[in-house]
């Protein structure tokens, strides 16, 4: 049966199958139309989310991938994201998807057990503006880019394989060398070998001495 929901929000268990994608890809396939967001260990995103992410492309097309902080700090190890779906519409290669680096979403965490959330959750760094403003990077794009740096926005496109979700996958890592790198590197070589000559000197100095 068709599920009449135009609105979608799930956090899965992520021992299913697909890390949970087979609960979103269920529902989605039976939505006719709307948006959905789904917390889910990221790297389901990458490849770990078998033929259900690919499944989803057919139906639905990735509007987002946020790349969130460790939310789970103390209690489990799993990173997570949040990927947001237009249902209904079948994944286009030429679309352009918003990859978000959440990482510092403005709270500081503790796992203290006996302690209540104003300890364990503490808005340390603006981050009720930097949740508006991530809702606003995914609707509207670039123009609403203003706590995050350029480095924390991405727009680029996905295939329709399902394995390419995640913000690092789509991070270009500048790769031209600097003077100042080739400076480092000089500088850092000279001193080992300066303090190889040294060591070599202090023990002939020694030898000879006991000679």
């Amino acid at each position: 049966e068709k599920f009449p929901a135009d609105v979608f929000l799930l956090n899965p268990p992520y021992s299913a199958e697909g890390k949970g994608f087979v609960f979103v890809e269920k529902a989605l396939s039976r939505m006719s139309h709307g948006r959905a967001a789904v917390l889910i260990q990221e790297n389901a995103g990458s490849g770990e989310g078998g033929e259900y992410t690919k499944r989803i492309l057919k139906h639905s097309s990735l509007v987002a991938s946020i790349h969130m902080a460790d939310i789970f700090k103390g209690k489990a190890s799993v990173r997570t994201a949040v990927y947001v779906f237009e249902v209904g519409k079948p994944h286009n290669t030429k679309q352009i998807v918003r990859f978000i680096d959440f990482d510092n979403d403005g709270y500081t965490r503790q796992n203290r057990k006996k302690s209540g959330l104003d300890v364990n959750l503490r808005d340390t760094d603006n981050a009720t503006g930097r949740y508006d403003e991530v809702v606003n990077l995914v609707l509207n794009g670039k123009k609403y880019l203003k706590i995050f740096s350029e480095d924390s926005f991405i727009e680029d496109t996905i295939s329709l394989n399902g394995n390419d979700w995640t913000f690092a996958q789509h991070k270009k890592i500048d790769t031209t060398a600097k003077v100042e790198d080739f400076q480092k590197v000089v500088k850092e070589y000279l001193s080992w070998k300066v303090s190889e000559i040294i060591k070599q000197e202090d023990a002939l100095g020694k030898t000879k001495a006991r000679v």
